[in-house]
């Protein structure tokens, strides 16, 4: 029919390539933070010794955002997998063991090798600083680190920060106990108030919500709001506009990150987390608007995708690595900011992504085939793969 506009599945639009870029750089901001944290002097003693205040300050304004980051992801998160509930739901294909067979498949994927990882170069950082020679040895010294088998047992199944510390040095494993808590919280919350659902199944699926929340605890539910943000962005409709929009869009967008990491806030749960929230989603609902299909060849899809395919290992295994390169050299967190340290710290960083990505490559590269064997074993119907995936 002339004048017919081809229908583009959402995977191969630029919408798509906007939400893996985010999605990436949001991975690359908390490595960022990180690095930060692990090398450099705090910002006041920083200031207070630099003859370059504003270059200071602009510098760890770009390096301060890990949490602001992980805004983000929730909001992504929220997204897509509200997004693949809801599908499934109006498809009349729901099914727990899928949901969770698919869930549990691409968290476990890379959670375990990162926590055996993280045990590897903890380990190694403490024999290194001698930490392992003193009173009590190798096991009181990993006892006083979190490697513990308790630790490690409560982050295999989520319980980080909300029963257990996180397991060793790998503080970001505190939003992964989060988000699993937010995977089981919503559709149960969903199941037990939409129509059509029986009396019974109403309390059952109530009952379920609540006991997951009470697990999750304050902190968790604290930040469900920013989540359910995402979820919010699957029931509206992307406006209408054009490229020029997007842009100017981004360049509005861009800086709010960096901008709350420096703000002061008295409550930042409830100011920053949420007030980027409402951002984040105001800009992805923008960037829906790209319907056009995109060449996959092109540098800038093909670093989106890459960047995509590898933020979650690289998430979950950076820091265990610079905290051990930090304790090799001795830098602790006593760096200035002069530019010879900070161009060391970019190669640290820049080998941390290539760690990261390796891990990609033997890991969540390999999600579907590992979801297909598992599915397959427990008898769940093998369906083609999600147009959208989590993080």
């Amino acid at each position: 029919m002339a004048g017919s506009v081809e229908r583009v599945p959402f995977r191969q639009t630029s919408a798509s390539v906007a939400m893996d870029a985010a999605r990436g750089v949001a991975a690359l901001l908390v490595l960022v933070d990180h690095c930060h944290n692990l090398f450099f002097l705090p910002f006041g003693q920083a200031m207070s010794l630099t003859s370059h205040p504003r270059v200071t300050y602009l510098l760890y304004a770009l390096t301060s955002a890990g949490r602001e980051a992980v805004v983000i992801f929730f909001v992504l998160s929220g997204f897509l997998i509200s997004g693949s509930v809801f599908r499934a739901l109006e498809q009349g294909r729901w099914s727990w063991k899928e949901y969770l067979t698919h869930r549990m498949v691409r968290l476990w994927l890379v959670l375990l090798p990162a926590l055996g990882l993280c045990a590897v170069w903890d380990v190694a950082r403490l024999a290194l600083t001698g930490a392992a020679h003193g009173t009590g040895g190798l096991g009181a010294a990993m006892a006083a680190d979190g490697l513990t088998l308790k630790n490690f047992f409560g982050n295999i199944f989520f319980l980080q920060s909300i029963r257990v510390p996180t397991f060793g040095s790998d503080r970001v494993l505190w939003s992964l106990a989060f988000e699993f808590w937010y995977y089981m919280l919503f559709p149960l919350g969903l199941l037990a108030l939409r129509r059509g659902t029986t009396s019974r199944m109403r309390l059952l699926f109530g009952a379920g919500f609540v006991l997951a929340a009470v697990i999750a605890g304050r902190a968790a539910l604290g930040l469900f709001p920013v989540w359910l943000c995402g979820t919010a962005l699957t029931m509206l409709k992307p406006p209408n506009v054009g490229r020029v929009v997007r842009w100017v869009a981004l360049l509005v967008y861009a800086p709010c990150p960096f901008v709350l990491a420096m703000t002061p806030w008295t409550s930042r749960i409830v100011k920053m987390d949420y007030v980027l929230g409402l951002l984040t989603t105001a800009f992805l609902w923008v960037m829906l608007s790209g319907r056009r299909r995109v060449n996959e060849d092109t540098p800038v899809v093909r670093v989106s995708r890459s960047l995509a395919g590898s933020s979650y290992s690289l998430y979950l295994v950076h820091y265990p690595l610079l905290a051990f390169v930090a304790a090799a050299i001795g830098a602790n967190g006593g760096w200035p900011p002069r530019a010879g340290y900070v161009w060391l710290v970019a190669g640290f960083g820049s080998i941390a992504v290539a760690y990261g990505y390796a891990v990609a490559a033997c890991t969540e590269w390999h999600n579907d085939a590992v979801r297909r064997w598992v599915e397959e074993r427990l008898g769940v119907k093998v369906r083609p793969r999600e147009p959208l995936t989590a993080r």
